[in-house]
């Protein structure tokens, strides 16, 4: 049972100037102060933090005993940074370790869960207010990280920190796997003689046969039209965030927001265009380099950007009809052979995209494979309410049925929101590892998106499809 005192002490903390907070307020008065401090301590001890006094002798500082971590502590107003290796103390990041059963979890083997990089306090007072709630609670040290990330996560959001805050975020926010094996290919597990890697063995050997359901993204997993696009995107979204500043940027100022750009695209491929632009508004609202008057909406950069790549799309539509480019060159190695070979199986196929609805139904049907999905082509529609990919995940469970077995849903895709979704949704998922330009094997910058978003298998293309198939129990040996 949580502790109500602690209840009250993470309320408050909600409740202070984020210019100076506090990790927790506790009232000197209360019978439960003292016992409070002292579970606390201790949990956190146990934890592998330990007590450090400030010069001053007063205030508790709270410090790793592993001299090469680094955290940070905001304490009664009071800010205290230990660097990592590193003379520029503001540049020092915290990790947060937790040691269970004689196993030691880190940041890249806690499952579900990923290291705290917090810089120059951030969200850690909040952080650590979650584990002190977590140590009153009772819980387990991973269950602590999980609520400690939570709390952060709300004051990151730059929202009050409050419980259903908490609760909201806890039900959208999406979590990270298997950190290290996406850092290490070396640790990658194949199906023996294939390009197929298994992430998640427990995917093996499951069905009775081909799935009930199949859902597809578009670009990259399918379609190689677009390719390019992410290149487009961050040159536009530069020249939006900078406007008439561009060529007056110093070089260090062009490689920081080139970096920031970069990660807008990494963290949000395969979401709605509208969405990524959203997040270079932040960008564009913090660096203010373009007029307030002068600024458009998301949206309308939105079609800025849309335009140039449906001019783009509109040139290899026009070799495609002349002959020089045909539906290979513009798909997938085996991609439109295989979901065909689904069809023929009974399998219900959607396609789902974060592409404008009217130019993924255009390509289609002037590519000539629009009537392969039976199950609908769903695309934007500029509604963040109604995201495509959720829309269909929840298409496929309403199909399928709750109790469904694991596999009867099967989601492909190179994006990690269509890995979330599926994650989320408990539908197995095959992440397309693809190479856009070349049609076949393997990107490695994909490869650890992928994994990091929950894939429990990675195919590079569908040559491999056969093999997939009879890994998957979908076919006989």
């Amino acid at each position: 049972m949580i502790n109500p005192y602690a209840i009250s002490a993470i309320i408050n903390l909600g409740q202070k100037n984020l210019d100076h907070p506090v990790v927790l307020k506790i009232n000197e008065r209360s019978s439960q102060a003292s016992a409070f401090k002292q579970v606390l301590l201790e949990h956190l001890k146990s934890l592998r933090i330990g007590i450090l006094a400030d010069n001053g002798g007063e205030s508790p500082l709270l410090i790793s005993n592993d001299d090469e971590l680094a955290v940070t502590l905001i304490y009664r107003g009071t800010r205290y940074d230990i660097a990592k290796s590193s003379e520029n103390r503001n540049e020092a990041q915290t990790f947060f370790y937790a040691q269970e059963d004689g196993g030691f979890y880190e940041h890249h083997n806690a499952p579900g869960f990923h290291s705290i990089h917090i810089t120059k306090g951030d969200g850690y007072p909040a952080f650590v207010a979650g584990v002190a709630l977590g140590v009153l609670a009772e819980y387990s040290p991973i269950e602590i990280l999980h609520v400690a990330t939570l709390f952060a996560g709300v004051i990151l959001d730059q929202q009050k920190l409050t419980y259903s805050n908490a609760l909201t975020l806890a039900k959208s926010c999406n979590l990270r796997y298997n950190s290290e094996l996406a850092g290490n290919i070396y640790q990658a597990n194949y199906i023996p003689n294939t390009d197929i890697e298994v992430i998640n063995q427990e995917a093996l050997q499951r069905a009775n046969g081909y799935p009930i359901v199949a859902i597809f993204d578009l670009d990259g997993t399918i379609s190689t039209l677009r390719v390019g696009w992410d290149e487009v995107m961050r040159r536009r979204m530069i020249e939006f965030i900078a406007g008439d500043r561009l060529a007056t940027l110093s070089s260090h100022q062009l490689f920081e927001l080139n970096e920031q750009v970069e990660q807008i695209i990494e963290h949000t491929t395969g979401v709605q265009t509208v969405v990524q632009m959203e997040e270079m508004y932040r960008l564009l609202q913090k660096y203010d380099f373009v007029p307030k008057d002068r600024r458009k909406t998301p949206a309308q950069y939105k079609d800025i950007y849309a335009q140039e790549i449906r001019e783009h799309v509109a040139e290899r539509f026009d070799r495609f009809k002349r002959g020089v480019l045909n539906l290979d060159d513009l798909t997938m190695k085996g991609a439109i052979a295989f979901i065909t070979h689904l069809r023929n199986k009974g399998t219900t196929v959607y396609l789902a995209s974060g592409t404008d609805d009217k130019d993924v139904k255009h390509e289609t049907n002037v590519l000539g494979y629009a009537t392969l999905f039976n199950g609908g082509i769903y695309g934007s529609v500029g509604d963040l309410a109604n995201d495509p990919k959720s829309l269909v995940m929840r298409l496929a469970k309403k199909q399928v049925g709750s109790d469904s077995s694991f596999g009867e849903v099967v989601v492909f895709g190179d994006g990690p929101v269509e890995i979330r979704e599926a994650k989320k949704a408990g539908f197995l998922s095959v992440g397309i590892v693809s190479d856009e330009r070349q049609r076949f094997g393997i990107n490695k910058a994909k490869r650890e998106r992928l994994i990091l978003a929950g894939s429990d298998l990675l195919m590079p293309d569908y040559s491999w499809s056969s093999d997939l198939a009879r890994a998957l129990g979908w076919e006989t040996q």
